[in-house]
């Protein structure tokens, strides 16, 4: 879609749906990225349907002129969450990435996320006279699916999107062990775990230093996993690199936009951020290609960090029943 008047169309569809919903008091967190949030802000603001807006670093850029200073960035959400325990009225949240709305929605308990990507598909029925493309298509768990405005635009390659998609857990052969992980880990807390675990399973770290970590509990879920499927996990490591050094290119900031909506949607499945997302691919495509590893290469490397790390467990394992022998042997020994 590269005339201007179809965006433009699609984003007014999308306000005259949500007039409904801004029609209260409240905190209503705009998801997802893609979805021309900018121009979606300055009409909701220029028709009086919000009262204030606060939204991440540099979002202010992305807005028109005559309504930029009524945009209010923060840095983290944390941040945020501080100032938001004191706004009145109508407040809209543009979160850098759908994880981060989800963050945030959870902290604050009196928050709704808007899921715009079901809008716009509802929008385009009525705008597009030729159709959606299914490159369009996005979907988050929880929230429901529908598409992307900015995977409308002319030059978007389905085979790119296809490749990003392909870092979805699922298809790793992840996908449980991640969603299990999740649910099991503190909120916020889950991020830097599974990037730190991946770090040390592709050579950057010391297992002992992740014993009673949890990233180290992320590690172990790895290896529970490894010792019932050896194959399933390397193959899926291996794969992970593979893809992660063919997109590592629409990751930087001169492709990124283009293809952002996809990229989030993938993250989301791994419980990062955008950009905790971005570096942790980031990372793993180079330190694989500053040791220039071959496929056999990457599955030697997570074989033996696996096996160092299932040593270490075991080691624990055995101090802790040594442990409670010993106890159990003096609890036989007091006189009474």
């Amino acid at each position: 879609m590269s005339a201007r008047i179809d965006l433009d169309g699609l984003v007014n569809g999308v306000v005259d749906r949500l007039a409904g919903r801004l029609n209260k008091p409240g905190i209503f967190i705009l998801a997802s990225p893609g979805c021309s949030r900018g121009r979606l802000v300055t009409v909701l603001l220029r028709r009086g349907l919000v009262d204030v807006v606060y939204a991440y670093d540099g979002f202010g850029s992305k807005v028109g002129d005559d309504v930029r200073g009524r945009v209010n960035e923060f840095g983290s959400l944390d941040e945020l969450a501080g100032k938001l325990g004191s706004v009145n009225g109508r407040v809209a949240v543009v979160a850098r990435s759908t994880t981060d709305a989800i963050r945030l929605r959870d902290r604050l308990g009196n928050a709704e996320v808007i899921y715009l990507p079901e809008y716009y598909k509802d929008a385009a029925k009525k705008v597009l006279s030729g159709g959606v493309p299914g490159v369009a298509g996005v979907r988050h768990e929880e929230l429901g699916e529908g598409i992307s405005p900015s995977m409308l635009r002319e030059g978007v390659s389905s085979e790119v999107v296809e490749s990003i998609r392909k870092l979805s857990p699922g298809r790793l052969g992840l996908g449980d062990l991640i969603k299990d992980f999740l649910k099991k880990a503190p909120i916020g807390a889950a991020a830097q775990a599974i990037t730190l675990g991946l770090s040390f399973l592709f050579g950057a770290g010391v297992a002992v230093s992740l014993a009673g970590s949890l990233a180290g509990r992320f590690v172990e879920m790895v290896v529970g996993r490894w010792r019932k499927n050896r194959d399933e996990v390397l193959g899926g490591f291996v794969s992970l690199v593979g893809v992660a050094r063919e997109v590592r290119k629409y990751l930087d900031d001169e492709q990124f936009e283009r293809f952002e909506s996809v990229v989030d949607e993938v993250a989301y499945e791994w419980g990062l951020s955008v950009e905790e997302f971005t570096n942790t691919i980031t990372n793993i495509a180079n330190i694989a290609e500053g040791k220039q590893l071959t496929e056999e290469d990457i599955k030697k490397l997570i074989n033996d960090n696996l096996e160092r790390f299932a040593k270490e467990l075991d080691k624990v394992k055995e101090k802790g029943e040594e442990q409670r022998v010993s106890e159990k042997g003096q609890k036989v020994d007091v006189k009474v």
